[in-house]
């Protein structure tokens, strides 16, 4: 846009191609300095921009380490905003899915099953441990006689028979086992309070990311719908530029804008793919659909 402006502006200053055209005496000849001050303006930026992508390169380059194949380059020539697998789903379900995905609350609810177990254990000793002890024995021999019978006689050569024994051991010791059983709720209780803490972390922590990320997808369409608007404002002023009806100085200053709200369309999609994969890591599981 910049090189249609200078070949118009340098048209009207009889600085064309064709030496022959008509000369347009309105037009001011600084008009050509801020095409000149414009371009350069371009190019600082696009230094800027180049040395910016150079280091976010090498960054992303030292912390892939070895697996960066040699050449390594982003294949992405424009921002896109990511999709929610499966889309958009209430606040509600990312609660309840970082409650049942996240390390943190697997680890609490694994702590809250262990003191539980503690608790039953501790109860438990205050019953008696009972025993049964069954045993059965059978013996047979040829020469030794099954049916004599005398008093104080025990056969051991030819018998069989069942012994069944119940034994029970109780710990009577109260006051200790009270102790350890008390001291067995208050740590269950601790780790139901740890469990809900962390489960109210974990809900700040998506809520948090919910938020940012609708609110960047409103910021998207909001941040398009005025790039479109800022676009349409150069073209018109770029038809009465060629018509002779146009002002350098406001084309100057639609391009500008056109140029920033682009930027901003552009920040828009990477802060929505961020807030995007930061509810992922708050809600412990993938939610980028696959392109």
């Amino acid at each position: 846009m910049i090189q249609e402006a200078r070949i118009g502006v340098e048209k009207d200053l009889g600085m064309g191609e064709n030496p022959d055209d008509e000369e347009n005496l309105d037009r001011d000849p600084a008009d050509l300095t801020r095409i000149e001050l414009g371009e350069l303006e371009v190019e600082e930026r696009m230094l800027e921009a180049r040395k910016i992508e150079s280091l976010a390169l090498a960054a992303l380059w030292a912390i892939a380490g070895e697996a960066a194949p040699p050449g390594f380059d982003i294949d992405e020539k424009q921002l896109i905003p990511d999709q929610v697998l499966g889309g958009m789903r209430t606040i509600d379900y990312y609660r309840e899915t970082a409650a049942r995905e996240r390390p943190e609350a697997k680890l609490a609810s694994g702590a809250i099953e262990a003191r539980k177990a503690m608790e039953r254990l501790a109860r438990a000793s205050f019953l008696p441990d009972i025993g049964l002890l069954v045993t059965a024995g059978y013996a047979y021999s040829s020469t030794a006689d099954p049916a004599m019978s005398a008093l104080y006689y025990q056969d051991r050569f030819n018998y069989s028979g069942i012994t069944a024994a119940l034994g029970v051991l109780w710990d009577i010791d109260i006051h200790n086992n009270i102790f350890r059983l008390r001291k067995a709720r208050a740590e269950r209780r601790a780790a139901e309070h740890k469990r809900e803490a962390a489960l109210l972390l974990l809900g700040l922590e998506v809520d948090k990311a919910y938020r940012e990320l609708t609110q960047a997808e409103r910021a998207i369409e909001l941040t398009a719908q005025a790039s479109k608007k800022a676009r349409q404002l150069v073209v018109d002023l770029q038809v009465k530029e060629t018509v002779g009806g146009g002002n350098m100085r406001e084309l100057q200053r639609a391009l500008t804008t056109w140029a920033e709200w682009r930027f901003k369309h552009f920040q828009a999609i990477m802060q929505h793919n961020v807030a995007l994969a930061n509810l992922a890591r708050a809600v412990g599981t993938p939610l980028v659909a696959e392109r």
